[in-house]
């Protein structure tokens, strides 16, 4: 008879894999993802756009070559990965101090949070 063997699941290996390097690499790593991504729909965007005016992909192809601004397509790549990479620095920090904390820095009350550290002092005051 064959013996049922146990493969960890992908969920074990991916958990596995993402301790092993600094946050700031799965952070710079999705972002580049993200902006390399950016970059080839900016040209697929300008080549349909030149193939609806030229007709032919040949032709498309030679336009956006001719007319298109580099720079400012690798501007607009630029300005949108620097919005993916603060939104995975923030997640990323909202991980690493817990449910709620994040959100809880940014829009709780000052006194709120202060009444909170006076009372945990309050309590090793105590002690």
């Amino acid at each position: 008879m064959l013996e049922k063997t146990e493969r960890p699941s992908s969920g074990v290996r991916s958990s596995r894999c993402k301790q092993q390097y600094r946050r700031i690499v799965a952070v710079a790593v999705k972002t580049l993802i993200y902006g390399v991504i950016t970059l080839l729909l900016g040209f697929l965007e300008r080549t349909l756009e030149a193939l609806h005016r030229e007709h032919t992909l040949h032709e498309a192809e030679l336009y956006v070559i001719d007319h298109a601004s580099i720079y400012r397509l690798f501007a607009w790549s630029l300005g949108i990965s620097l919005v993916f990479a603060l939104y995975f620095a923030l997640f990323e920090i909202s991980e690493r101090l817990g449910a709620g904390k994040l959100w809880g820095l940014f829009f709780d009350s000052p006194r709120a949070v202060g009444d909170r550290h006076a009372s945990a002092n309050a309590g090793n005051d105590a002690n």
